[in-house]
């Protein structure tokens, strides 16, 4: 166990800062724009689209333990009775062990951080520390010690905002919770070259949070291990819930397969009537495609990032970005 842990503290060691230094090379392709070469991180490039197992899962949660409506044991319940694989308990400034009548894959002990309205998930987390200091030395000094995997919880409330300078060690931030679609501070941080992955969320406190947004993780076995070494590679996706009813609230966007190859970016899903974007530095919409089931861009070498928004009437999948790590001249002899 020992092992697992330390492999896993070394992938978020290696993904925390964008820069060509800390990438994992086996992630790494490049591909020829003209006379300039791009080397690439694609989160999906090892993924096996035919055999992938696709686990759904919730990385927020609140129990009676800090400001939920229901006991640890409910909320397993809960969330097991709408369909997810996996979960892990995020109390405010306390940590809840895994419910005794949990039936779902555990992460690990967690708790959400808050200080002033400022909110930060800590994962992998054996004890709670820091709690008298505002969060951005908290986020500084995870970042130094590198034993935790951070999440920057709802990042467009006011409060939070005013991190925007000091998010260096953040592994993901939440473009989605119960009910709030927001990614302009995830493209904030994507073109400042930070290497952040999005998170849909719950942030279940209530029965209207139910399944409201979660992630769809593509995995090789049913494990933790698994689970987390795949998040951590930025292999999943996010998608939001819609309907009044938690029942209601159905993964209606299935995609089939993201691949990359001579600088053709493609994504193809099993769903008709989408929306399809390509998204870039700053957010700026590079390529939109409207009632379709598949669509490509090509890159021209000027990107820095590319990510791909699907949308269904008001359900949305976020894919995690593709990242230009450096571009450099081409020449021929």
């Amino acid at each position: 166990m020992r092992n697992v842990f330390l492999t896993i503290i070394s992938l978020i060691i290696s993904v925390q800062v964008f820069s060509q230094d800390n990438i994992n090379g086996k992630g790494n392709d490049e591909i020829i724009i003209g006379n300039r070469i791009l080397s690439i991180y694609n989160p999906y490039k090892d993924t096996d689209w035919g055999s992938v197992l696709r686990l759904k899962g919730q990385m927020h949660a609140h129990s009676t333990n800090s400001d939920g409506l229901f006991s640890p044991d409910s909320v397993a319940w809960y969330l097991a009775s709408v369909g997810y694989d996996f979960w892990t308990m995020t109390d405010h400034n306390v940590i809840t062990p895994e419910p005794a009548l949990n039936t779902l894959i555990w992460m690990g002990n967690s708790y959400e951080h808050s200080t002033s309205y400022q909110h930060v998930c800590v994962y992998y987390a054996n004890e709670v520390s820091l709690l008298g200091k505002k969060i951005n030395v908290l986020i500084k000094q995870f970042a130094v010690n590198g034993f935790n995997i951070l999440d920057y919880a709802h990042p467009w409330t006011p409060e939070n905002k005013k991190l925007a300078s000091t998010l260096e060690g953040l592994t993901f931030l939440e473009v989605w919770n119960n009910g709030m679609p927001e990614s302009s501070e995830w493209d904030l941080l994507l073109s400042k070259r930070y290497k952040v992955f999005a998170l849909a969320v719950d942030d279940f406190h209530r029965l209207s949070h139910l399944k409201t947004g979660w992630i769809v993780v593509n995995c090789q076995e049913k494990t933790k291990e698994n689970i987390w070494a795949n998040i951590i590679k930025g292999n999943y996706f996010c998608v939001n819930g819609v309907g009044y009813l938690p029942e209601k609230r159905i993964n209606t966007i299935e995609i089939d397969r993201i691949s990359l190859k001579d600088g053709h970016l493609k994504v193809s899903t099993n769903n008709t009537g989408l929306t399809i974007s390509f998204l870039g530095y700053e957010g700026k919409v590079l390529k939109s495609d409207t009632n379709v089931s598949e669509a490509t861009y090509v890159f021209d070498g000027s990107e820095k990032y590319v990510r791909i928004q699907l949308q269904l009437d008001k359900m949305i999948l976020w894919t995690q970005p593709v990242f230009v790590l450096s571009t450099r001249k081409s020449y021929s002899f």
